[in-house]
């Protein structure tokens, strides 16, 4: 059971360290890296799956994975991913705009 959570978190971290690395790619970025686009593709991808995977825990079922899980922590956490995987998906999907030189 304690693998479980360890694993949960884990994973969790880990989708957000790489949503907010994708966060400070630009327009320019993603025009001129076509594997860039690819993998910004994945990361999307895999956030939805991972609120999709949280989403069935906040709601009904309340296993992780296949655990039954009861405590009021876990459940916490799950609803601050869950938050903040859909500002990352704001953000990943809407790239900053290209920044523009100043000349002096």
């Amino acid at each position: 059971m304690l693998l479980t959570y360890i694993f949960y978190y884990i994973i969790s971290i880990f989708t957000l360290i790489i949503g907010i690395y994708f966060c400070r790619f630009t327009e320019e970025d993603y025009a001129n890296s076509p594997s860039l686009k690819r993998k910004k593709r994945y990361v999307v991808i895999w956030i939805f799956v991972m609120m999709l995977f949280l989403q069935g825990y906040v709601t009904d079922t309340k296993t992780l994975f296949i655990y039954p899980v009861t405590h009021p922590a876990v459940r916490f956490f799950a609803i601050l991913f869950a938050i903040s995987y859909a500002i990352l998906l704001g953000k990943i999907t809407t790239p900053k705009p290209t920044r523009k030189k100043k000349f002096k």
